[in-house]
């Protein structure tokens, strides 16, 4: 028992000066997150010098004890790593396509949303209005912040046209996320992700 133990602070003396370093040096989340388990690590190592020297009883509420600081202590340092991330990995992973918003007026279609949209896509409006009608076969304009659809069209067909935009100039075709620009190359319209660094020609 006591030679365990002193295996276990020997390795979380070892991972919280690693943490520490990578903390000091990287600036990374990840670091905290080793820190911690090395200080677990040796909370748990004193915890087994102890344990040697209690009855089984004592050792079984001690553990239990234990575990409940390790949940309570991987809670908060999950919390705290995903707090340190940068906004913009946290709103990758969270990105969606957005639906289109607006209603039927006469013989118009009116969409409510398309600056967010745009927005969200975060491409030139004419750029995505150029394609948007092209797709729907359909004159319109912008009056203020309305788009103005010169015919009755589902909200169904508006939206697989956005999705089937996100999927051509937005989403990377190598890594899927969109932190993408569209860029022009030796004469080629290329799409650049920024975050994996592909560069994929498109129309």
């Amino acid at each position: 028992m006591r030679l365990k133990a002193i295996g276990s602070l020997i390795t979380g003396i070892l991972l919280l000066i690693l943490g520490i370093i990578l903390t000091i040096t990287l600036n990374s989340p990840k670091s905290l997150i080793l820190s911690g388990i090395g200080i677990l690590t040796i909370l748990f190592a004193l915890l087994q010098f102890k344990l040697a020297k209690k009855s089984i009883k004592d050792n079984y509420k001690i553990y239990k004890l234990y575990l409940f600081l390790i949940y309570m202590n991987y809670e908060e340092m999950l919390d705290q790593g995903m707090k340190a991330l940068p906004e913009k990995i946290v709103k990758t992973e969270r990105f969606e396509i957005p639906k289109v918003k607006g209603h039927i007026q006469g013989n118009k279609t009116i969409i409510t949303n398309f600056y967010q949209i745009v927005q969200a896509f975060r491409r030139e409006e004419e750029h995505f209005l150029k394609y948007l009608l092209r797709e729907l076969a359909t004159p319109g304009k912008l009056e203020g912040t309305l788009l103005i659809i010169g015919r009755k069209i589902s909200s169904t067909l508006i939206n697989q046209k956005i999705k089937q935009y996100a999927h051509t100039y937005v989403l990377c075709f190598t890594c899927g996320k969109p932190d993408t620009q569209i860029i022009v190359k030796e004469g080629k319209t290329l799409l650049k992700c920024t975050a994996c660094g592909a560069q994929i020609p498109i129309k």
